[in-house]
């Protein structure tokens, strides 16, 4: 997924949130992506968010809603530096 900045009005769409819209553009990719019969496990890159911030859950319960089923049976955010192919 490629998103433009400069096509996106952060202020209006996110409130300059950045932590929203982080959440939104992943929600995007996997409702676009996960196949009718997949259920899938995320891991999702870390990024230091406020405690306040429940990504993993907002984004499993959005796109399973979107989606009409289970879908995303759980994410977890990894730091990508720790993570070899």
């Amino acid at each position: 997924m490629i998103i433009n900045k400069d096509n996106v009005n952060f202020a209006t769409q996110f409130s300059n949130n950045p932590h929203e819209a982080y959440q939104d553009f992943s929600e995007q990719l996997l409702i676009s992506s996960i196949r009718d019969n997949e259920i899938l496990t995320v891991l999702a890159d870390y990024i230091d968010m406020p405690k306040t911030v429940q990504y993993e859950i907002k984004v499993k319960h959005q796109v399973n809603l979107q989606l009409k089923r289970l879908a995303i049976g759980g994410i977890h955010r990894v730091d990508s530096k720790g993570v070899k192919r």
